[in-house]
């Protein structure tokens, strides 16, 4: 589990509340008191089942569409989280979270006006 001191002190509190969820429950990654895969597929097969279809679906509609050159890049990472999914790590959806994700910039709640503090605005 990261350690809620490595981020900021408006994220502590929520990171500390994270971490006091069931053992059960999928923001439990160390394999202590995790569902056997066979509950877990039992419990989850046809969501997952659901979700693949709707993908499938979204990208047959794109693959019928005239693509503009900037969408390129977006099926591109598509493909790469895909790619992702397939493979063996047990971080899949860390990975899948990073591969769309910004670097991490420390200004951002200045960027768009998100203090926490209100003492701190100007």
């Amino acid at each position: 589990m990261s350690d809620a001191s490595a981020y900021p002190s408006e994220l502590s509190s929520a990171l500390s509340k994270h971490a006091q969820l069931p053992a059960e429950s999928s923001a439990n990654v160390s394999g202590e008191g995790c569902m056997s895969s066979s509950a877990v597929m039992e419990r989850e097969f046809l969501e997952m089942r659901a979700l693949i279809l709707q993908l499938a679906a979204s990208l047959d509609r794109v693959g019928r569409s005239k693509k503009p050159a900037a969408e390129e890049e977006k099926l591109e990472q598509l493909k790469n989280g895909v790619r992702i999914l397939l493979g063996k790590q047990n971080n899949r959806a860390n990975l899948v979270q990073m591969l769309f994700s910004n670097a991490y910039d420390p200004a951002w709640p200045q960027q768009y006006d998100l203090l926490l503090d209100p003492q701190k605005r100007s």
